[in-house]
C-alpha cells in the first residue's frame, strides 16, 4: 500500500491517493480537516512502516500531508460554486493544484535521501504530484456540478477507448498515449459533463498505472535530463490528455446549458413561470404527453371577472392573482403540463389512469382555490374550467386547435351557467 502515494521510482505506481483525499476533505462535514489530513498521513505511514520498511515513513510522507492541506485550503479559500463551474473558475482551480505541486515539490526535494539529490527529488513529486492533482478537478466535478443532459447515448467513443487500449497494450510505447487526447475530446463532445468526467478519471487511473509500473515502455523518444527523466515527461503528458478534456467537456457543457436556459426562456411566461404557448407548442410537437396512457385531459381554466379585480383594485393586485394561481396549479397537478395561455388564461393537460375521477379532481381544485384565495387576499376569487378528454392518438399539432376548440365551448358553458363552473364538452 505504500506506492498508493509514491513518486520513488521503486514504488512509482502513483495511484492518486492523495487526490482522492483532497476530495473527501473538501466534500466532508468534519469541523477539524487538519485532523483527518493528519490520520491519512499516520496511515500512509504506518503502511510504508509494514511494507517498506527501508524508508523512514514519517519523513518521507511530509510532502504528502503538505500537498494535502495545501489543495484542500486554497480550493476552498476560492469559495467556488462548484454547481455552475465556468471556464474561469476551472483555470483558477487548475492555478491552484499547480502551484501546490510546486511547494510540494520543493519540499519533495528537501525530504531526498542525499543532499545531492534534491533537484531530482523535486522535479520527480512536482510531475507526480501534478498526475495527481489535475485528477481533483474530474472527481470534485462527479456530483457536484450540474450538467446539461444528453438525449442520445454515442457508443463509439467508448469502441474508440477500448480499441486504443487493446492497441497500446500490444505497441506499449509511452509516446502512444498521446492518441488518448482525440478520443478523450470525443468523450467530452458526445457524453454530458457528469460521464466525461467519470471517463477522464477513470483513464487517467488506468494511464498513470501503466505507465509507473512499467506496463508502457518510456523507451527513448526524448532526451533524459538529470532533473527530467521520460518517466517525467510522459507524466506530464497526462496532466495535459486530461486538462484538455476537462476544459473542452466544461466548455461544451456550459454552452449547452446557455443555450437550454435562452430556449426555456423564450417558452416560459416571465410573470407565472408557466410554459407560455410557444412552450405549449413545444411540448405537443415533441409528444410529451404520448406514450404514456390511452386517454388525456385538456382543460381550460378561466378566471372569473379579472378585469374587475384589476380595475377594482389594480394591475398589481391582478399580477398577484395570476402568480397565485400558477403556484396553485403547480401544487395541486405536479405531473401535469401547465401553461399561461393567455391574460387570464391557463391550458392544463393531463394523462389520465384508468377510473380517474378527474371531474371531481378539477371541481375540488376550483373549491380550495377559492378557500385559499380568499386566505390570501381576503376576497372570493373564482374560476371557470371547461374540458375535453381525447384518445392520445388524437393529440397532435395538426390536430390541436381543433382540441382546444373543443375546451373552449366547454368553457363558454361554464361561463353560460354562472362561472364557478367545472363543464365537459
Amino acid at each position: 500500500m505504500g506506492y498508493l502515494a509514491r513518486p520513488y521510482e521503486d514504488l512509482s505506481a502513483f495511484l492518486p491517493a492523495n487526490a482522492i483525499i483532497v476530495v473527501l476533505i473538501l466534500n466532508s462535514k468534519m469541523s477539524d480537516k487538519f485532523a483527518f489530513s493528519f490520520i491519512f498521513y499516520l496511515l500512509l505511514s504506518v503502511f510504508d512502516f509494514i511494507f517498506s520498511p527501508r524508508l523512514n515513513p514519517f519523513y518521507i510522507n511530509i510532502p504528502n500531508l503538505i500537498f494535502i492541506i495545501t489543495t484542500a485550503i486554497g480550493i476552498k479559500k476560492l469559495d467556488l460554486d462548484l454547481k455552475f463551474l465556468s471556464e474561469i473558475k476551472l483555470l483558477k482551480i487548475f492555478a491552484i493544484i499547480t502551484l501546490t505541486s510546486m511547494i510540494t515539490g520543493v519540499v519533495g526535494g528537501m525530504t531526498a535521501f542525499e543532499s545531492g539529490n534534491f533537484l531530482i527529488s523535486m522535479a520527480t513529486w512536482i510531475c507526480v504530484q501534478s498526475s495527481t492533482a489535475i485528477l481533483v478537478i474530474p472527481l470534485l466535478l462527479m456530483y457536484q456540478t450540474h450538467f446539461y443532459p444528453k438525449n442520445k447515448f454515442n457508443i463509439y467513443p467508448l469502441l474508440a477507448l477500448v480499441l486504443y487500449y487493446v492497441f497500446i497494450l500490444n505497441f506499449p510505447v509511452a509516446v502512444n498515449i498521446c492518441l488518448i487526447v482525440p478520443i478523450l475530446i470525443l468523450c467530452a463532445i458526445f457524453y454530458n459533463l457528469r460521464i466525461t468526467s467519470w471517463l477522464v478519471t477513470l483513464n487517467g487511473f488506468f494511464l498513470i498505472f501503466l505507465i509507473s509500473y512499467g506496463l508502457i515502455k518510456t523507451g527513448s523518444y526524448l532526451n533524459d535530463s538529470i532533473i527530467f527523466t521520460s518517466l517525467n515527461y510522459y507524466r506530464i503528458s497526462i496532466v495535459a490528455a486530461v486538462s484538455s478534456a476537462l476544459f473542452i467537456a466544461v466548455l461544451i457543457n456550459n454552452n449547452e446549458m446557455i443555450k437550454e436556459k435562452l430556449r426555456k426562456s423564450q417558452w416560459t411566461d416571465d410573470l407565472s413561470q408557466l410554459w407560455n404557448r410557444k412552450g405549449l407548442i413545444q411540448d405537443i410537437k415533441t409528444g410529451r404527453f404520448l406514450g404514456k396512457s390511452d386517454s388525456i385531459l385538456l382543460a381550460i381554466i378561466d378566471i372569473d371577472d379579472f378585469k374587475v379585480i384589476n380595475d377594482s383594485f389594480g394591475h398589481l393586485m391582478g399580477d398577484r392573482v395570476i402568480i397565485f394561481i400558477a403556484e396553485y396549479l403547480n401544487q395541486f397537478f405536479s405531473h401535469a403540463g401547465l401553461y399561461r395561455y393567455g391574460g387570464d388564461e391557463f391550458i392544463l393537460i393531463m394523462n389520465l389512469e384508468p377510473e380517474q375521477k378527474y371531474q371531481h379532481e378539477l371541481e375540488d381544485f376550483s373549491f380550495k382555490f377559492i378557500d385559499a384565495c380568499y386566505a390570501e387576499f381576503e376576497m372570493a376569487v373564482t374560476l371557470s374550467i371547461g374540458y375535453t378528454v381525447l384518445f392520445e392518438h388524437q393529440l397532435s399539432l395538426d390536430n390541436f386547435k381543433n382540441l382546444l376548440a373543443h375546451a373552449d365551448q366547454a368553457l363558454y358553458r361554464s361561463k353560460s351557467l354562472g362561472k364557478n363552473t367545472v363543464s365537459i364538452f
